[in-house]
């Protein structure tokens, strides 16, 4: 509406409404690009913690093996990163 309300000196006819029309599909990509980082966070986060839940459940003793003390240390670390994340984004 903006664009369209007067002329502007120095610009073709239909060139400022061409600016905020690319202007406004930036924006919305922006948008959409940051509520898929949100959604692909959140589904990491979820499937990870679900790894973490059915290790625990799987064997009692795996925490004696150092592999899966490894393991389990680097699922606690990225499941903290994405907790992280996913807050800082809300």
């Amino acid at each position: 509406m903006f664009a369209n309300s007067e002329p502007v000196r120095g610009f073709e006819e239909g060139a400022l409404q061409m600016c905020f029309a690319d202007l406004r599909q930036c924006l919305l990509i922006q948008n959409l690009l940051e509520g898929l980082k949100k959604v692909h966070s959140r589904c990491a986060l979820l499937i990870l913690g679900r790894v973490r839940e059915a290790d625990k459940k799987k064997n009692i003793f795996s925490a004696l093996k150092k592999n899966q003390r490894d393991k389990k240390k680097l699922v606690e670390t990225v499941l903290k990163l994405l907790r992280q994340l996913t807050s800082n984004s809300d």
